[in-house]
């Protein structure tokens, strides 16, 4: 069995130029939230571009996952959201940050070949795979 790698977007990532582009490059599937079926469009703020968001559906087909946005899903993640603290959320977008500063500092290394794959399993495989491969060895 082969092991697929999924992506998750949120409710308005498809309003990016070039939207899902990289991502059908980089996973199996693209999980995107979207209006259920039974779903009232009046219910779907008009800044989502609804219209859009089905067009690039269609064109993405069977590698992309419709999740129905449903009442329940966001009032469970409008209670994540707002019992995360404002100190929690700042935390986390200085650890994103972060990320993304290591990883371009890292890009322009003279070995960027090894620098790429390492940050691959850095952040896709598991601790012991990438401690493997930092250290020379093979698993």
């Amino acid at each position: 069995m082969t092991t697929e790698l999924w992506g998750t977007f949120s409710v308005r990532d498809h309003l990016v130029e070039r939207a899902f582009v990289a991502d059908v490059l980089l996973y199996d599937r693209l999980v995107i939230p979207t209006l259920p079926e039974d779903g009232d469009t009046r219910n779907w703020p008009p800044e989502w571009n609804l219209a859009r968001q089905q067009r690039l559906l269609n064109v993405l087909g069977e590698l992309a996952v419709a999740l129905p946005w449903t009442e329940e899903r966001h009032r469970q993640w409008q209670t994540r959201f707002d019992h995360a603290s404002a100190k929690e959320r700042r935390l986390a977008r200085e650890e994103a940050a972060s990320c993304v500063a290591s990883d371009a500092k890292a890009a322009r290394t003279d070995d960027l070949p090894f620098q790429v794959t390492r940050m691959l399993l850095a952040d896709y495989a598991n601790a012991p795979a990438d401690d493997a491969y930092s250290n020379g060895c093979t698993l």
